[in-house]
C-alpha cells in the first residue's frame, strides 16, 4: 500500500513567499505548537487518496494522465493570506489562491469525474485552492499566530500549471517525505 495524492507543484518564486512567511510568523509562535510545512514540500492538493494498491495507484495514473491530456496548460495566482477552519478556532494557514479563469476549478471538476468512473468518491465538500504552510496543534491558543498571518501582506504571483503530479506521502518523524510517482504533462498553450 502506498499513501499518494495529486497535486500541482509551485514554482520557486512561491516557494520563496512561503518560506518569508513562515520565517515572519515563527516569532508570533510563543507557546503554540506549530507544525511548519517544509518550503520544497507546499503544493496544491487537487485529490488525497490515502493508501491505495499497486493496481489502484496504476489507475489513478491513467485517469490522471487522460485528464492531462485533455487540457491545456493554465495559470493561478497565489495571493492572500487565510486560515481553516475560522478565526476562533485555527488550525491551518494558508495562501490563497485566485483562479480567475476557472481554469482550475475545471481541471478539478474533471478529475473527479475520471476518478468517479474508477469507484471513487466525489468528494463532498467545495473545493477550496490553498496552500498550506502551517497546521496549528492548539487551535485555542492560536488566534495571535492567525491574526499575525492574516496581517501579513505579500505581491501575488502567478503559477503556470503545466502537469500533474502523484505524490507518495511517507510519514517520517522528522514530517512527511512526498517523492514523484507519476507525472502527466498538460497540453500546450495554443498560439494565437
Amino acid at each position: 500500500m502506498q499513501r499518494i495524492f495529486v497535486a500541482i507543484e509551485i514554482n520557486e518564486q512561491i516557494r520563496t513567499i512561503a518560506r518569508r512567511q513562515i520565517d515572519s510568523l515563527e516569532a508570533h509562535a510563543d507557546k503554540t505548537r506549530v507544525s511548519w510545512v517544509k518550503p520544497q514540500n507546499i503544493h496544491l492538493t487537487l485529490r488525497f487518496f490515502g493508501d491505495v494498491t499497486d493496481d489502484e495507484l496504476s489507475a489513478v495514473n491513467e485517469a490522471v494522465a487522460a485528464c492531462a491530456g485533455q487540457t491545456e496548460e493554465f495559470c493561478f495566482q497565489v495571493t492572500g493570506t487565510g486560515v481553516f477552519p475560522n478565526m476562533r478556532k485555527p488550525s491551518v494557514l494558508w495562501l490563497g489562491i485566485r483562479d480567475t479563469d476557472g481554469n482550475l476549478n475545471q481541471l478539478k471538476e474533471n478529475l473527479d469525474q475520471n476518478f468517479h468512473a474508477l469507484g471513487y468518491p466525489i468528494e463532498k465538500r467545495k473545493f477550496h485552492p490553498h496552500l498550506t504552510i502551517a497546521r496549528l496543534r492548539q487551535p485555542r491558543s492560536a488566534i495571535q499566530i492567525a491574526k499575525a498571518h492574516l496581517d501579513q501582506t505579500f505581491d501575488s504571483s502567478d503559477v503556470i500549471v503545466d502537469r500533474l503530479v502523484i505524490y507518495q506521502s511517507q510519514l517520517e518523524s522528522t514530517g512527511a517525505v512526498y517523492s514523484e510517482r507519476f507525472s502527466a504533462e498538460l497540453q500546450s498553450r495554443k498560439e494565437s
